[in-house]
């Protein structure tokens, strides 16, 4: 893990003592651009951290300064109204009393200055013109989310904190949401801090991870870092039932008549289904380390489109019947790490083991 230079980074100690819980952040260095994410186990302290940096919480002991860039140094009581920053709570907390187009409006009567997205250009890029004269209350869970985040980036914020922005949402809400948060993240000048409990958020969106345990935080890298740690805590944690990779790259072609594109992952292509993206365009693509089967060879006959060459790197027992098997792209210049997890019982029939050369199937449905 290479850490962020000085430069690079806003610094802080923070510390809290509750009834039942001690955050105790010494000495951390935040990225101030980006999307970082903070995970954790429950209650392991990370909407108080959040909370903590956004000056939510009382009693709290220490510091962070953000720099010159948002007005004056701040201290960690500071109060939110009072500093530049943009709090998205989870649910949203819209005002009830007021519809959207009211709530919107409040965001931008609380802005300092003059905010990068303008009012129409939020209304358009969020298509919220069919909302504005709705109640809150009439809203789903996507659209509330959807408001919410509009609302916040009306303020000018110069820093954005989200606080698990897609509990609870349908999984074709929580998808739209993602995307939007996805390309906030490429045009926001400040940087963006995350709260998640889910892997697949983290592995969509995160520039840079954070691993919060027992109200410490520790820093692990950018994600492309913290996936390639084979025994630290992001694939210790996803070791249950979301262990998968994250491979990134960009759109070579459109297969159109066979509803396909073509990925190029660092001079490695992928076949996957359909993605809404301009050629050119950088995107991230999701396996499950299920969906990757290891062959000797390709046959010459298959019903999947993905047949990569590998070498094995680690290997590790996840549990009594399965083991994670690492792996690296071979024939291109990616770093992305590439995960198979294999049954205990073809592990061992295989006698698989670190250095050898096997091919990598992936059904190009399944991503």
């Amino acid at each position: 893990m290479n850490p962020l230079p000085p430069s690079e980074t806003f610094e802080g100690s923070l510390f809290l003592k509750k009834e039942h819980f001690t955050l105790k952040a010494k000495k951390f260095n935040l990225p101030k651009r980006g999307l970082s994410v903070l995970f954790g186990t429950s209650g392991s302290g990370k909407t108080t951290f959040l909370r903590s940096l956004a000056g939510l919480e009382k009693d709290v002991k220490g510091n962070f300064n953000f720099g010159e860039d948002f007005n004056r140094s701040q201290k960690s009581s500071t109060p939110l109204h009072k500093r530049n920053i943009g709090y998205v709570f989870q649910g949203g907390g819209l005002f009830p009393h007021l519809n959207v187009y009211e709530n919107l409006k409040f965001g931008l009567k609380r802005s300092k200055e003059k905010g990068h997205f303008s009012f129409d250009l939020i209304i358009d890029w969020f298509k919220l013109e069919k909302l504005l004269k709705r109640k809150t209350e009439t809203l789903s869970g996507g659209e509330k989310q959807k408001v919410a985040i509009a609302r916040t980036l009306l303020q000018a914020p110069k820093a954005l904190f989200m606080d698990e922005p897609l509990t609870g949402l349908d999984r074709e809400s929580k998808f739209e949401v993602m995307k939007l948060i996805g390309e906030l993240k490429e045009v926001f000048q400040g940087p963006i801090f995350m709260v998640t409990h889910s892997f697949e958020e983290l592995k969509r969106l995160a520039d840079y991870v954070f691993y919060m345990e027992k109200g410490s935080i520790k820093y692990l890298g950018s994600l492309l870092e913290a996936m390639n740690d084979f025994k630290g805590p992001l694939i210790e944690k996803m070791g249950g039932g979301e262990v998968g990779s994250v491979l990134e790259g960009v759109v070579k072609s459109h297969l159109r008549e066979d509803a396909l594109t073509v990925v190029d992952i660092g001079d490695v292509d992928i076949i996957c289904p359909k993605i809404n993206q301009e050629l050119g365009q950088k995107v991230r693509i999701l396996i499950e380390a299920n969906q990757v089967a290891l062959m000797e060879s390709k046959p010459e006959r298959a019903t999947f489109l993905n047949a990569l060459k590998v070498k094995i790197t680690e290997v590790k027992a996840l549990n009594k019947t399965s083991v994670l098997v690492g792996l690296e792209l071979l024939g291109g210049s990616s770093s992305w790490p590439l995960y198979s997890r294999v049954t205990l019982k073809s592990f061992n029939f295989l006698k698989l083991s670190c250095g050898q050369a096997w091919v990598a199937t992936i059904k190009a449905t399944s991503l």
